[in-house]
């Protein structure tokens, strides 16, 4: 994936005047409505709806007293169709007391030119799930309309680095950000997917400086498939880095981090310490235990005793909470895990990480902007545990951590002090034996009774099972059987199963054994059962399939969670009286190779006769993560042939 990453301290750029910049929020207001041309208005026309602006402003102010953040959110939309009005004539606020809105002003301009204006005392309030929700909200309206919004709130909670995202579900004419600062502090930053480089000055009279970006003509990002869509939206990323108030050294770096996360995880307090060696104790880690044996003991009982929380408050990361309230956030799990891999002497790194759905890691951004997801790598098995994903288990890393890199903190003692030094490195995606889906059907027709009878047998691994295997003991009977209709009866209302039995369904099964479904086809109503032939759909023994249907021009790459490969096995018994002609038309093999043993994705189907047995087996696999543009129909080609296959038909004809 191509980016354009610029850092501060060596911009070059486009804009050179203060006159760009928005110099004082307080003097914000609405600007001049840009206009389209034509072919643009009939271009966006096409799509429903088009953001002509959308400004993003981040103001870091000093009264005397304290730092505030004012932050400004500005978007001019013209809605061409009834959805686009229904997206659009509502402007939710952000969750602030009403006296921190400094500003909010609304206007809509309906199709004969009359303009429309709302502001602060137009806010409606409204209280869902016990939290307040304010919006302004133009009533009656009409297409095509401009709806132009704009509000500026005061935070007092300052933040010291972000990521702001440029949506693209919509077509964007032109985009801005700017970040305005006292001359004491001074940021980094980073623009992805169409942003121009950053402009970055210190304005004359010393007071203010000024960071500066925009994009042109951002194109709506399509909502292909296999594609992380919000990857690729425009966005900019920035941290603060120096503070010259105190010194010239730089802050919020790697190094800093490296530091900080040791302090945070490492450093516990005396009550802490008893209370972990309290807690250890009660592993049951039994000698002769290897190290693989230990980890995965530890994991099992940590995910049972401790909840995992996704709130980032103190009260979480006090282990004296953690584990009287049995929840804890990351930084009290990377706590518990990181005291007891200790305790225990397992050699281990603690490893942090982007979601890569959302962004891919980048190492060049010297701050804690990638830094979101936490991992424990164990170097002598090669292995790594997500301590904040509850259903997983050793060696099943999750999907959206791998395939980029991470940030490696290996912890290293120099006398007397103990440290986190860091290192960049890949976290690599699981193979595909890894990731299995292998189901098994045998079936028996019934001339007499029109129906088909027989016995299904499933086996999920890796990914395929980790959102049920290590948890499905604990779920309600309601939630077991849609998971055996999903599973078992394939998906259809039309096959009854029941005597189902689901094996190795513990926390210890996960990665170690399949889980496994075997089931009794009851009854399977034919629906094409004629005097003289007997038409079997094979799909719905299959279970569903996707496909590629697309109609318009790809935009985005392949790209793939993780690898995974799929086998079918269908044994039809060929009735008295019936025979099975013309099965081996149906034999398949489509690659995105022209050879096999290059082939990176492939299905496979080979239907053959055996005794009184027609039998059809199906192989597809997916090992490729990551498929360019240019590529795309070489995917296609393999998803598209097994769903083709999904559509095949046995005939049975009487002698």
């Amino acid at each position: 994936m191509k980016k354009l990453v610029c850092y501060l301290s060596c911009m070059l750029l486009f804009y050179t005047t203060a006159a760009q910049f928005e110099l004082d929020l307080k003097d914000y207001d609405f600007k001049e409505i840009p206009t389209l041309t034509a072919e643009e208005d009939a271009r966006y026309e096409k799509e429903g709806a088009v953001v002509l602006y959308y400004n993003r402003v981040l103001d870091y102010r000093y009264d005397g007293e304290q730092i505030e953040l004012w932050e400004c959110l500005h978007y001019t939309v013209k809605a061409y169709t009834s959805k686009g009005l229904e997206s659009y004539h509502k402007f939710y606020l952000p969750e602030v007391e009403n006296e921190d809105i400094i500003a909010c002003k609304a206007r809509y301009l309906n199709k004969e030119g009359k303009m429309t204006y709302l502001t602060k005392s137009d806010i409606v309030e409204r209280e869902i799930d016990e939290e307040k929700e304010k919006y302004l909200v133009f009533q009656t309206i009409d297409t095509p309309a401009v709806f132009d919004f704009f509000y500026i709130i005061r935070k007092t909670n300052i933040i010291e680095n972000g990521s702001y995202y440029y949506p693209g579900f919509v077509s964007i004419k032109k985009a801005e950000f700017t970040l305005i600062l006292p001359d004491y502090l001074e940021a980094i930053c980073a623009v992805y997917n169409g942003m121009k480089p950053v402009y970055d000055t210190l304005m004359e009279t010393k007071e203010k400086r000024y960071s500066y970006t925009y994009a042109e003509k951002l194109p709506k990002i399509s909502q292909d498939q296999d594609a992380f869509s919000d990857a690729h939206e425009a966005r900019v990323e920035f941290a603060i880095a120096y503070n010259y108030s105190r010194s010239r050294m730089r802050v919020n770096s790697i190094s800093d981090l490296s530091s900080n996360f040791y302090r945070a995880i490492a450093e516990l307090e005396k009550e802490e310490k008893s209370l972990m060696k309290k807690f250890a104790a009660k592993i049951p880690i039994e000698k002769g235990m290897n190290e693989e044996q230990k980890i995965r003991c530890i994991e099992k009982y940590v995910k049972k005793d401790i909840n995992y929380i996704s709130i980032n408050a103190s009260h979480f990361s006090d282990l004296s909470n953690v584990l009287s309230l049995k929840y804890g956030n990351s930084i009290g799990l990377a706590k518990i895990y990181y005291y007891l891999f200790d305790y225990f002497n397992i050699n281990n790194q603690f490893v942090l990480t982007s979601n890569k759905t959302y962004k891919t890691f980048d190492r060049r951004f010297d701050a804690s902007n990638y830094l979101r997801e936490s991992l424990f790598y164990f170097p002598n098995i090669k292995q790594y545990i997500a301590p904040d994903f509850t259903r997983y288990r050793l060696g099943l890393t999750p999907a959206v951590l791998t395939d980029h890199e991470g940030l490696f903190l290996k912890t290293i003692k120099v006398g007397k002090v103990t440290s986190f030094v860091p290192s960049f490195s890949k976290i690599p995606a699981l193979p595909k034996e890894v990731t299995g889906d292998s189901l098994e059907v045998t079936l028996k027709l019934d001339v007499d009774k029109k129906n088909i009878s027989g016995q299904v047998i499933r086996s999920l691994t890796g990914y395929n099972a980790v959102l049920f295997q290590a948890n499905y003991n604990d779920y309600e009977d309601e939630f077991k059987e849609e998971i055996i209709d999903q599973y078992v009866a394939l998906g259809s209302e039309s096959i009854n199963v029941n005597e189902v039995d689901v094996e190795n369904t513990s926390y210890e099964d996960v990665l170690v054994k399949p889980m496994v479904f075997n089931g009794q086809i009851v009854d399977y109503y034919i629906t094409k059962f004629e005097d003289d032939k007997i038409t079997v759909p094979i799909g719905v023994f299959i279970g569903k399939q996707s496909e590629f249907k697309q109609e318009s021009e790809r935009i985005l790459p392949i790209e793939r969670k993780n690898r995974s490969h799929y086998y079918r096995c269908i044994k039809i018994e060929i009735p008295e009286g019936y025979e099975c002609k013309d099965y081996q038309n149906l034999n398949v093999e489509v690659y995105d190779a022209k050879e096999a043993q290059n082939a990176q994705c492939m299905f496979t189907a080979k239907v053959t006769k055996e005794g009184n047995y027609i039998i059809i087996r199906s192989d597809e696999y997916y090992n490729q993560l990551y498929y360019p543009v240019e590529d795309y129909t070489l995917y296609q080609k393999v998803i598209n042939a097994a769903a083709d296959f999904n559509r095949a038909e046995l005939i049975f004809k009487k002698k």
